[in-house]
């Protein structure tokens, strides 16, 4: 989920700055771990923006798995290809929507992804609204909020106001193997909801949870956990009460791969301390050169 040119505006060097102060002050003891272009605020935020700012592109594998109405979904398995400022193209690996495939450029092909099922109904090709009820069924975000970026911008926007409203505890917790990639990890806890870290809006004529997640810029899923009873594309009535989460998550455990200096595992927990959603990009190749056709439906390895 990917808007890769707003990911560092929207988090910033100060939040990257302040978050590596509060993660590296939390706990001394165990900073000496950290490489030298990890182990101070600045040095950290410079390693993290020079190395985002060198993408242009890139491949992986995304493995996903999320929480919907209460029940955590299998594990997905995808086949990811992104390539600034927002083209993805998917293709579902494994035994869950085996052979499904979506293409997505914004601006070109109407704005609408374009997708078919794998299997049996492969031939069947078609179009939707990024933000449609097909497109968002069984989904927390929308496919321009994929990728490497926006997948950390969700954590790291928490993060930031977390540390400004001192109502946060992060803590670094070392060097861990994420099958074969090592990574280092932090963890940070965030009040919950139900206990007061939330606030009521009152809606205006017309408006969605899809409006309030853009004014707020939270997630629209996290609101809808929180207000069951209205659907996300639901036009709300002058004064409805919509209750407002003020964080993402109550825990979050992100991963910075040691080779790509990148955030390259996010993981978040819902107000029961249940996982919420997992999302973990492996094999990443940086600079691939990928071109048009690997985001066109004409590609003759697709099955489109």
């Amino acid at each position: 989920m990917e808007k890769s040119r707003n990911f560092f505006t929207l988090v910033g060097i100060h939040l990257i700055t302040v978050f590596c102060f509060t993660v590296i002050s939390a706990l001394c003891c165990v900073a000496s771990e950290l490489p030298r272009n990890l182990s101070d605020p600045e040095s950290l935020s410079r390693t993290l923006l020079e190395q985002y700012g060198t993408i242009r592109d890139y491949t992986a594998v995304m493995v996903k798995q999320e929480r919907i109405d209460g029940k955590l979904s299998d594990v997905e398995t995808i086949e990811f290809k992104f390539r600034k400022p927002g083209d993805i193209y998917m293709k579902w690996l494994g035994e869950i929507n085996n052979g499904q495939e979506i293409i997505y450029r914004p601006g070109k092909n109407g704005n609408k992804i374009i997708a078919h099922r794998g299997g049996f109904w492969s031939f069947l090709t078609g179009k939707m609204a990024p933000l449609s009820n097909m497109a968002m069924k069984n989904q927390h975000h929308p496919i321009m909020a994929a990728g490497l970026g926006s997948t950390a911008k969700i954590v790291l926007k928490d993060l930031k106001k977390g540390v400004e409203n001192k109502d946060i505890s992060p803590r670094y917790m070392g060097v861990v193997d994420l099958g074969g990639e090592e990574a280092y990890q932090f963890e940070t806890l965030f009040p919950n909801p139900v206990e007061g870290a939330s606030f009521t809006h009152t809606a205006k004529e017309g408006e969605t949870l899809w409006d309030l997640a853009d004014r707020y810029d939270i997630a629209m899923y996290s609101i809808h956990m929180l207000n069951k009873e209205i659907e996300p594309s639901e036009e709300l009535d002058e004064g409805t009460k919509v209750v407002v989460p003020e964080y993402y998550c109550t825990k979050s455990n992100i991963y910075i791969g040691k080779e790509t200096m990148m955030i390259v595992k996010i993981e978040s927990y819902d107000r029961y301390g249940e996982l919420y959603e997992m999302y973990h990009y492996k094999d990443i190749k940086l600079n691939v050169g990928l071109t048009d056709i690997d985001f066109d439906t004409k590609n003759t390895k697709y099955e489109f």
